[in-house]
């Protein structure tokens, strides 16, 4: 799993996959090692076990859906991913 996501993400809830997984992360999450996190097999579960961690009952309409850039860890939206961030110094760029 990916635990090196960026410290300081908007506050919003989002989705994405890691590895094979779907993560759902909530409000303010800064990475795996300090806050929760919900892992599924799809987004519906991942949602669920995040709504577990946090005693919280969200859907997934309640989440951004997207991904990180493998280079930089920046937020792309969905669909997006596999362009990179598109910041031109980026080294994902190269």
């Amino acid at each position: 799993m990916n635990d090196t996501i960026e410290t300081a993400l908007p506050p919003q809830r989002r989705l994405y996959m890691d590895g094979n997984m779907w993560c759902a992360v909530g409000l303010h999450f800064r990475n795996l090692a300090i806050d929760d996190a919900g892992f599924g097999e799809t987004q519906k579960e991942a949602v669920a076990n995040l709504n577990t961690a946090r005693r919280e009952n969200n859907t997934v309409e309640d989440f951004e859906i997207g991904g990180f850039c493998r280079q930089c860890k920046v937020w792309v939206e969905d669909g997006l991913q596999m362009d990179g961030c598109r910041d031109p110094d980026c080294p994902c760029m190269e």
